[in-house]
């Protein structure tokens, strides 16, 4: 079982937490999830501000949250590695910005985990150092975005020293790894992106193969 994260509650005060990009990475988190699966049992892994949880709720979710720290008091209390639940439990999962927080050598299981207890599938989200250039061109209210992806520097040493980011894609692991890790856990990858708003994030939508 992982370490609890030494994360204080008061991190995730949503007058300092929730800023403009973060709150355009739970659009697309909610969004993703209402259009690629039915109303039914979620697991939210990592409780953070509460909201994810909220909105999953308010679009027609039955929503468990997970966290190994209780003081977040989520609805179990326990590891992404091992989650206390049964085996399709839940039609489908929400892990963003959680998984960069186990060292990258327990991302399978972790993976692997997901795939158990859920049974159609879900989303990710995790870091990413990958630049990205935009170029907006707007016309008669139209926002025409073209996207440039540039070279990144890779690799990086593992970030360990404050206990919290393991890993970030482009940064110590390869993009194309992390897909890999997904498909060998058993999963179709069926959308994933750099989203614009905040380039930080890169998300994932997953169904079972």
């Amino acid at each position: 079982m992982e370490a609890v994260p030494q994360v204080a509650p008061t991190h995730y005060d949503p007058r300092t937490y929730l800023s403009p990009q973060r709150l355009a990475s739970f659009g697309y988190q909610i969004g993703w999830m209402a259009e690629a699966f039915t109303s039914g049992s979620v697991l939210e892994v990592g409780v953070g501000t509460g909201l994810a949880a909220q909105l999953l709720q308010q679009v027609g979710f039955s929503v468990t949250t997970l966290d190994i720290d209780a003081r977040l008091n989520p609805t179990i209390v326990g590891s992404l590695t091992e989650i206390p639940a049964a085996a399709g439990q839940f039609q489908a999962f929400s892990c963003c910005q959680v998984l960069e927080h186990l060292p990258w050598d327990q991302v399978d299981a972790a993976l692997a985990e997901l795939r158990r207890v859920a049974r159609s599938g879900g989303v990710i989200s995790v870091p990413t150092c990958r630049r990205m250039v935009e170029i907006m061109h707007y016309s008669a209210r139209v926002c025409h975005p073209r996207r440039l992806p540039m070279g990144t520097r890779f690799p990086q040493a593992m970030r360990t020293a404050d206990g919290q980011h393991y890993w970030e894609l482009e940064a110590n692991v390869r993009t194309r790894e992390f897909r890999e890790k997904l498909q060998k856990a058993g999963f179709r990858i069926v959308r994933d992106e750099q989203i614009r708003e905040n380039c930080y994030h890169h998300f994932f939508l997953l169904k079972t193969a």
